[in-house]
């Protein structure tokens, strides 16, 4: 936490009145119309004693604001004060505006340099027609310079953020399921306030770190990830819980039915799918999502065990299909293929099976949970490699820290997360930012390459990559920002000043995605588009002379 002195009014309740709000709760942000983002603040360890101190506070005392000029005056006062405690901390005065609520913030910090701030809450904007000229907004920032001083150094930032549920007005803007996403834009020389993106503007787009996703076509390969979490639990605590709810399906009949069909017509090493075009992979459908729900076609023998056998209901069958299995290896003519990289305990077994007699190992429920377990994690660690390298999107060195732990260590499940984790990432930007496939390929190779240096996956984490502006503008035309803030800076002998002009809104449906037949140009229209809060910060500060 940030420490700041904030002063306003406090007169003390009546005795009705504090037994009456003895159990209200205490909001953090209550009465600022936004957070203030001091960035240089001294940090302040534990936030306890300070919490129940303005919890007590508000119960026993009503908090009002000031009057702008008796606080312009506690300002001054305290800024008189020789006191270190008071140096080091930014002190901000709240004052009312003409309708006596909580709009207006005087403030000064003087550590380091000294400063002083006006924040003024200016309400609800909900027509164009209330929106300031940006002429008049720099003639107002120009006060207190001299009249030939023109200078003003323009910055524009603008936040849009995608929502979960598609407007049925705007089709073609697809939907996000389970991921936080956003994209940040920023340029200079604005011609007007709330104007739509130019063609020199940056923008880089922003996407939290999401797990399984129930909409995404990759949450039946999720699925299988906490199957191999589940095992290797069971292979610690000697307890399974299996996730198979079908009873009516006849697992050992399958398993004899692969083995016949083994025996007869051995498994070929059948080639790789082939290489989706950039085309493919950005129509309407999402080819990438649909090459995901797809089963791999070229699996070796072991990998055709698993796709039977992760659906299990106990491990009593488990074993007894097992036992079977074993017990056929004498009964082929020919060897079943599986691949020269595969190193679980089956696949070694089968290479070896016309060299030496193979037996049936002693099998315990953790030994049967053990050879399940080698197998699943072989099979998801090619097929995650095979979408990747059949995509294009990585070369194959990519990978090699993925493959490289011992397939019943903890490190080789982590892995198979993280992959996942970059692939759901990948379904996300193909199917809602439509990212060309040089873009994508390097999101997903700086993605793969963060997560050989950190221990696990860190769902707070965002990651960023920037939007080719062409691109960024035909997406986010569609839409209106959350947050449109412009900063006004200006320096002569010493003295800086900066005017920023906020205007924000939450991120809800009809906020957000433009009508049908929307022109960018027009930001407002009618009032169901409304900014909910304005704010103005205006910051002096003064600087050392160059």
């Amino acid at each position: 936490m940030q420490a700041t002195l904030l002063i306003c009014g406090a007169k003390p309740r009546k005795v009705s009145e504090i037994e009456s709000n003895s159990n209200e709760v205490l909001l953090e942000n209550s009465g600022s119309p936004l957070p203030l983002p001091f960035d240089s603040l001294p940090s302040i360890n534990s936030t306890e004693n300070f919490s129940s101190s303005m919890k007590h506070l508000a119960q026993n005392h009503v908090l009002y604001p000031l009057s702008p000029n008796v606080g312009r005056k506690l300002l001054l006062m305290c800024n008189s004060v020789e006191s270190d405690i008071l140096k080091k901390l930014p002190i901000l005065v709240v004052c009312h505006g003409k309708n006596s609520k909580p709009s207006n913030f005087f403030g000064s910090y003087r550590h380091v340099k000294n400063s002083r701030f006006h924040i003024i809450n200016q309400g609800l904007v909900t027509k164009q027609e209330q929106l300031p000229r940006l002429s008049i907004l720099k003639e107002n920032h120009l006060k207190g310079f001299p009249r030939s001083f023109y200078n003003i150094e323009t910055s524009v930032f603008a936040r849009y953020d995608f929502l979960e549920h598609e407007n049925k007005e705007n089709s073609t803007l697809k939907p996000v399921k389970d991921a936080n996403l956003f994209m940040e834009c920023s340029w200079s020389n604005s011609l007007s306030v709330l104007e739509p993106l130019t063609d020199d503007c940056f923008c880089v787009a922003k996407i939290k770190t999401v797990g399984g996703c129930f909409e995404s076509g990759a949450f039946s390969m999720y699925k299988e990830i906490k199957l191999i979490e589940a095992l290797q639990e069971g292979l610690q605590t000697g307890i399974m819980t299996w996730l198979n709810t079908e009873t009516d399906r006849n697992i050992f009949q399958e398993v004899k039915e692969l083995i016949n069909c083994e025996k007869s017509n051995p498994s070929k090493n059948v080639k790789c799918p082939a290489v989706l075009t950039e085309q493919e992979m950005h129509d309407q459908d999402s080819p990438l999502e649909k090459a995901v729900m797809k089963i791999r076609p070229n699996l070796d023998f072991t990998e055709k065990l698993w796709v039977i056998l992760k659906d299990c209901s106990s491990t009593e069958e488990l074993i007894e299909i097992l036992t079977f299995v074993y017990n056929s290896f004498d009964d082929f003519i020919a060897r079943p293929f599986v691949f020269k990289e595969n190193k679980s305990t089956i696949a070694v077994d089968v290479k070896n099976m016309k060299e030496k007699l193979i037996l049936c190992p002693v099998l315990e429920p953790k030994t049967a949970l053990k050879l399940l377990l080698e197998i699943g994690i072989e099979k998801m660690r090619r097929d995650y490699a095979t979408l990747f390298l059949s995509l294009e999107l990585i070369p194959h060195e990519c990978l090699s820290y993925y493959h490289q732990f011992d397939l019943l260590s903890l490190e080789s499940i982590t892995c198979l997360r993280k992959m996942h984790c970059v692939l759901e990432l990948a379904i996300v930007c193909v199917k809602y930012l439509s990212l060309p496939s040089g873009l994508l390929s390097t999101f997903v190779r700086n993605t793969l390459k963060h997560y050989t240096a950190v221990p696990d996956i860190d769902f707070d984490h965002v990651f960023s990559f920037q939007i080719p502006t062409i691109e960024a503008r035909q997406l986010l035309n569609l839409m209106r920002p959350t947050v449109w803030e412009i900063s006004l800076t200006s320096s002569i002998k010493g003295f800086m000043k900066q005017s920023i002009h906020r205007y924000q809104t939450i991120p809800v449906h009809e906020h957000i995605y433009a009508p049908e037949n929307y022109n960018p140009k027009l930001m407002l229209k009618t009032a169901s588009y409304t900014y909910l809060t304005v704010t103005f910060l205006q910051d002096d500060l003064l600087v050392d002379e160059e």
